[in-house]
């Protein structure tokens, strides 16, 4: 009877052990379920939404070909080339990643992968005017009210542009942040940029460039009307100033 009593034990012993094992199995498939369901939440809203819904360009689409072209149209419109990277490669991702694919959205693909293939040439055909850092931006504002030969709508739209890139937030982009927040649709703080740098800026070399061009005061370092405009989107034919 002992030795049966004994052997109830080790079984009972080995029963509460294979129980554990079975909890501690289970409990480490719930992880992995639920690192996996996170990482495909992760992907879905990479790929599937909007992180900035109210800013962002509405009317895409990657159902058929008709739809692929007229998004890259509509992108392409006024937003930077940097938004229409972001818009175009991920319509190209979802159209690739979507569970059910009609034929619709198979015609889709080859369009917007062909726009993502050319995207280098598209960047290196644009001029480069390379940013200032805010702080020195910053340090010119003060003598945008000097300047009254400008009409003051030109002005303040400039004032304004170097105010609002002063005060981004440090994860925050000029393509994805608009000029008018209602309007997304219209022009972002990249894409003005370039527009009125490639129209106010002479494409000449930077040693074309004469000192009494760029400062009123060259020795007290106050830029010329045509200096400053280039200054308040964050640009200088000199580099650095």
């Amino acid at each position: 009877m002992a030795g049966t009593k004994r052997k109830s034990a080790k079984e009972g012993q080995e029963q509460e052990a294979e129980r554990g094992s079975n909890a501690s199995s289970g409990s480490s498939k719930r992880i992995k379920e639920s690192e996996t369901s996170e990482q495909e939440r992760k992907r879905a809203s990479h790929l599937y939404t909007d992180d900035n819904p109210s800013t962002t360009l509405h009317g895409t689409s990657f159902k058929d070909a008709a739809s692929a072209h007229r998004t890259i149209q509509m992108v392409s419109a006024n937003r930077s080339l940097t938004y229409q990277f972001q818009t175009i490669n991920t319509m190209l991702h979802r159209a690739k990643g979507h569970p059910s694919k009609t034929e619709g959205i198979k015609a889709s693909i080859p369009i917007f992968q062909e726009w993502v293939d050319s995207y280098q040439s598209r960047k290196s055909a644009l001029r480069s005017f390379k940013m200032l850092k805010k702080d020195r931006v910053a340090r010119y504002l003060k003598y945008v009210d000097e300047h009254t030969h400008y009409s003051d709508k030109e002005w303040q739209a400039s004032k304004s542009w170097a105010e609002r890139y002063v005060a981004l937030q440090p994860k925050q982009r000029l393509a994805n942040t608009l000029m008018d927040e209602k309007d997304p649709a219209g022009e972002d703080l990249e894409s003005h940029r370039y527009r009125v740098l490639h129209e106010i800026v002479p494409d000449v070399p930077r040693d074309a460039w004469q000192q009494e061009d760029l400062w009123a005061d060259i020795s007290k370092r106050i830029p010329s009307g045509t200096h400053l405009k280039m200054l308040l989107y964050a640009y200088s034919p000199l580099g650095n100033v």
